[in-house]
């Protein structure tokens, strides 16, 4: 009975992974575009702006947009990515290997 309950998980296709990573290749750039390059000053920026994200695709689920959702998790990965990016260099955290 309990097996019953388990939802199988479709694989994902390597397309689809690859269409994924283009599509947050054209986020990431045009976030760039939007706002600069600019490093988060802080944690608490970063936290506000994933926090900001986060309420957004809560918000596209409660209406059932799959299609936004989407779209606010690319925004959601390109604010990960530039606060790890922001953090890491405020820690000289490549520097200190030459990369």
């Amino acid at each position: 009975m309990a097996n019953s309950l388990i939802k199988k998980r479709d694989p994902i296709t390597q397309l689809n992974i690859v269409g994924v990573k283009d599509d947050f290749e054209r986020a990431l750039q045009k976030a760039i575009n939007k706002k600069g390059g600019g490093a988060f000053a802080s944690c608490h920026e970063i936290y506000g702006a994933l926090a900001e994200e986060m309420k957004e695709l809560l918000d596209e689920i409660h209406h059932g947009d799959v299609s936004s959702a989407s779209e606010e998790l690319l925004d959601i990965a390109v604010i990960a990515l530039w606060g790890a990016a922001s953090i890491n260099q405020k820690i000289g955290k490549y520097e200190k290997f030459g990369k």
